[in-house]
């Protein structure tokens, strides 16, 4: 059977529980029946286009904005296994659009931008060791970029997309040397993308073609071969989607 990828919204409620539905244990979260989704305990903040990276059962939601759309600076830790939230280490710099990715025991925050309306894309790596509680500036990336997709293989972050101009850009980040290296160019430019490593290769898929709220998405499903270092073309989309998140299940 091919392996194939599955992608699901994560959806984060506002409540806790519901009429027909038991509410969290004082051990847990509430049981939630096989195919079918449940409610969890909501964020300590609102907020929409964050940064995502999840690290020994924890879901690590960095930065973003709320309806104001100021950019913020806030982490918000979610663990799995009690459904409880904690506020975590506030990021060096406002950040919304940002790649997140975990590697080795480290949260990897990844280029992004530090305003809504406005091109301040930037270039910045922030690595955070919880056990520490600090970030720290890593090696920049080789150009400044949002919006697009950070998929970790064999101990690497690779970096797809973002907005135009930059939605060809495609680089791998090696935590263990502090280096960028940039690789051939994402075939469809793209943003608002989501992918996943799969078998040793680099998946990604659908996503917005404009910049802003443009309608122009796209059904492309690419895929990355670290060994031929080549890109090839897989089964597209069922319909085009962008502003999406995705995991591997």
């Amino acid at each position: 059977m091919k392996p194939s990828i599955a992608l699901l919204a994560l959806l984060i409620s506002a409540c806790a529980g519901s009429p027909d539905k038991p509410g969290p244990t004082p051990t847990g979260p509430a049981p939630v029946d096989p195919g079918e989704w449940g409610l969890r305990t909501s964020l300590i903040a609102a907020n929409s286009e964050l940064a995502l990276a999840e690290l020994n059962r924890k879901l690590y939601l960095l930065g973003g904005y709320p309806a104001s759309r100021q950019t913020v600076r806030t982490v918000q830790i979610y663990d799995i296994a009690s459904d409880r939230w904690e506020l975590g280490p506030p990021l060096p710099q406002p950040n919304n659009h940002g790649m997140a990715a975990s590697v080795n025991g480290k949260i990897y925050l990844i280029g992004g931008q530090t305003t809504a309306d406005d091109p301040s894309y930037v270039n910045t790596v922030y690595e955070l060791d919880p056990t520490t509680g600090e970030w720290v500036a890593k090696a920049p990336m080789p150009t400044a970029r949002s919006a697009g997709v950070a998929i970790v293989h064999d101990g690497k972050i690779y970096v797809a997309g973002g907005r135009p101009p930059q939605g060809h850009d495609f680089a791998v980040y090696d935590p263990a040397t502090d280096s960028w290296e940039v690789l051939p160019n994402l075939p469809t430019q793209r943003n608002h993308i989501t992918g996943a490593a799969i078998n040793g290769r680099i998946h990604v898929v659908g996503g917005r073609q404009g910049p802003g709220l443009s309608p122009l998405m796209t059904t492309a499903h690419e895929v990355f071969d670290p060994q031929t270092r080549a890109w090839t073309t897989a089964a597209p989309m069922l319909r085009a989607r962008s502003g999406m998140n995705g995991v591997l299940a």
